[in-house]
């Protein structure tokens, strides 16, 4: 059964020069599908494996809120792929 999973990658190309660490959220039903899915996400620095957590049910129902509420990405386009929530 798929779950939610929260990745910390190292996105570049923000035109400071400098490297930005967001938190991906990607659902999938293990941590190596998520490792699969990290190393063909776009603009992100794959210089160290990261740190892949599984999310908490109800950590799970606030992504999904937010994805619905941004209304940038869709919920199933997010869960096929991935969605970033914010810069650390």
């Amino acid at each position: 059964m798929d779950s939610w999973y929260k990745v910390e990658v190292h996105r570049a190309h923000f035109g400071s020069g400098k490297d930005q660490r967001t938190i991906a959220y990607m659902f999938v039903k293990d941590p190596m599908e998520a490792l699969i899915r990290y190393k063909t996400m776009p603009g992100v620095k794959r210089d160290k494996i990261p740190n892949i957590l599984p999310v908490s049910d109800r950590k799970s129902k606030e992504v999904e809120e937010n994805i619905i509420q941004e209304k940038r990405i869709s919920l199933n386009v997010a869960k096929k792929t991935w969605y970033y929530s914010k810069r650390i």
